[in-house]
């Protein structure tokens, strides 16, 4: 086990390295007028450059078109955007009840960067305990998920979430985009108020067709994959509102 994880972080901190080295992807933010005093929305066709804190270099481009259910909550703003680089691991995993092998997602691992600068990093983790009520039976309670996606910045801020909404990808051939709720975070940091997560402009990462089947029941595969992740908190009064959003 050891050996399999220092080979895949290995390959997520090459990636990462490499996706650096190419430059970063710029952001862009509309310059539409906005319905409210104060008010700014992210721009949708990424031909307008805005900067991000001091740095431009450390922006993000929003996608031309994002699915109505991604959309990110009323009142809530971007907090930051990240490029993400590394691999989604899958492991061959027998169903439970009868049909073929299937390669089953079992953790993400990458490297998200502000322009050149490394900012965090973003894996599986233990998931938050559900509430239980006294109504709650037993079986429920055991076949909540014992994992759940991570996000750790270098401040030492955390972040778990929870996938409310998918899309699929516009290539037809990579991992969906993702809209997710933060179910637990811990701070202070980058990450302490953060609410919602969007996955975008993902490529590849997607489950080989082939290769899964009973001679092969617990291989594991490291599927390369990059990815926008843009990180939303609550608005405060007055504050410019800036969103990768549908309208």
């Amino acid at each position: 086990m050891a050996k399999n994880r220092a080979k895949i972080m290995t390959i997520v901190f090459t990636g990462a390295v490499a996706a650096m080295g190419a430059g970063a992807r710029r952001a862009a933010a509309d310059t539409t007028p906005a319905p409210a005093a104060g008010v700014q929305h992210a721009a949708l066709n990424g031909d307008r450059s805005a900067p991000h804190g001091d740095d431009a270099s450390k922006s993000l481009r929003c996608p031309a078109h994002v699915p109505a259910a991604l959309d990110p909550p009323a009142g809530t703003t971007l907090a930051a955007g990240m490029a993400a680089s590394g691999v989604q691991v899958y492991v061959c995993t027998a169903p439970a009840a009868v049909g073929a092998p299937t390669w089953v997602l079992k953790a993400p691992h990458a490297v998200l960067s502000e322009g050149k600068e490394t900012t965090a990093t973003h894996f599986s983790g233990p998931a938050p305990a559900p509430p239980v009520a006294a109504s709650t039976p037993a079986a429920s309670a055991a076949a909540a998920p014992a994992t759940a996606p991570t996000w750790e910045a270098l401040d030492g801020s955390r972040l778990t979430g929870a996938r409310v909404a998918s899309a699929p990808s516009p290539d037809g051939k990579s991992i969906p985009w993702l809209l997710l709720r933060s179910t637990s975070s811990t701070g202070p940091g980058l990450f302490g108020d953060v609410t919602w997560v969007q996955r975008l402009d993902t490529v590849g990462g997607a489950a080989p067709a082939t290769g899964c089947d009973a001679g092969h029941l617990g291989a594991e595969v490291m599927v390369p994959y990059r990815a926008d992740y843009f990180f939303y908190h609550p608005v405060a009064a007055g504050a410019p509102l800036r969103r990768c959003a549908s309208n």
